[in-house]
Order: structure tokens, then C-alpha cells, then sequence
């Protein structure tokens, strides 16, 4: 096989498991159809590849596929970012702003302060870790938006709000709670 025709196959193949992986648990059916068509079409050492290259598992010699394909999804899956990850990223990135804990700091001039705490609540359930297992396979139960129904923010100056518009996107709360920490340091 061509070089550029291998790494176009290894390409396509980590672009069609990272499209799985990020519908969480849904996508673990259509991975398995995937991974009966790898090896029905003699590609098995590239998604070996793929899987130890981009993921970081290590297959043993003796071990069948077959037997461990759940393990190997789960490891995509914590490795894999979802779109909301993305651009939860891109808006922190942009204001110059990241996260430690519920902490927010605002980093400016080669320093940072604290802004703030964010929140996420379900409403009178109790109230959900924002940063909790942030690489882990658990994630995407954890940031199911129709989940989350307000974000509970406290600025580093003692004003607090609750930011809970039904039907509004997660990261639209997240740009008005950021925001809101921003004015109010």
C-alpha cells in the first residue's frame, strides 16, 4: 500500500471513530457495524493503528478484537472532545479567561486573577461539578444539556445571579455567566 493511500485510510478511519465517539453511548452500535467492516475489509492493522496512535491503547498479542471492542470504545470516547468541549474552549480562549475547579480566572499581562465561581444546577435536585471527569467516558452524561437548567454564578466581589433562560443552549449560559463575571470583578 501507498504511503499517502495509508495515511488517507488512517485518516478517514480516525475521523469516522471520532464522529462516533462523540455521540457518547449512542454511537457504540454503529462503531461495532464499523469495526465488522474494518476487518471484513482486511483493515484491521489500521485501526490497531489508529486506535494505539491517536488513543493510546496498547493491544496485547493474544487478545481478539472482538473481545475487547467495548474497552477500545471507552477509551475513544474519554480521548474524544464533544462539540460543546469545543467550543466551551473557544469562548474561555477568547476571553482570556480559564477554569480551575468552579474557580474562573482572568489572565491578563502575564497574570491572572479570580472572577469567580460557576455552578451548573439542575434546579432543586442538587447541583453538578462542571469540571468533574472531564477526559472521562462519564462526561457525556454529565453535560447533557436538557440536564443542566441554570448556571449559579458568584463573582469574586460577593454578587451573585442565576443564569436560567429555558430552551437556551449550555454555552450561551456559560458566555453570559463568563460575561457576567467579567463585569462584576
Amino acid at each position: 500500500m501507498k504511503i499517502k493511500t495509508k495515511r488517507n485510510k488512517i485518516s478517514k478511519i480516525y475521523k469516522t471513530l471520532d464522529s462516533m465517539a462523540r455521540k457518547g453511548n449512542s454511537g457504540k452500535y454503529e462503531y461495532y457495524i464499523y469495526l465488522n467492516d474494518l476487518i471484513n475489509r482486511s483493515e484491521l492493522n489500521l485501526f490497531k493503528e489508529v486506535i494505539s496512535t491517536h488513543y493510546g491503547y496498547i493491544f496485547n498479542n493474544y487478545e481478539y478484537i472482538t473481545q475487547i471492542r467495548d474497552e477500545i470504545y471507552s477509551c475513544i470516547m474519554s480521548k474524544t472532545y464533544t462539540k460543546y468541549q469545543n467550543d466551551r474552549k473557544s469562548l474561555l480562549d477568547g476571553l482570556s479567561v480559564y477554569q480551575i475547579g468552579y474557580n474562573f480566572y482572568y489572565m491578563s499581562g502575564g497574570t491572572s486573577s479570580i472572577i469567580g465561581t460557576i455552578k451548573e444546577s439542575k434546579g432543586r435536585t442538587g447541583s453538578l461539578d462542571s469540571t468533574l471527569a472531564y477526559g472521562d467516558q462519564s462526561l457525556f452524561k454529565i453535560f447533557d444539556e436538557a440536564n443542566v437548567v441554570d448556571l449559579i454564578v458568584e463573582s469574586v466581589s460577593g454578587v451573585s445571579s442565576s443564569i436560567s433562560t429555558i430552551g437556551q443552549p449550555l454555552i450561551s449560559k456559560y458566555s453570559d455567566a463568563i460575561n457576567f463575571l467579567l463585569n462584576n470583578r
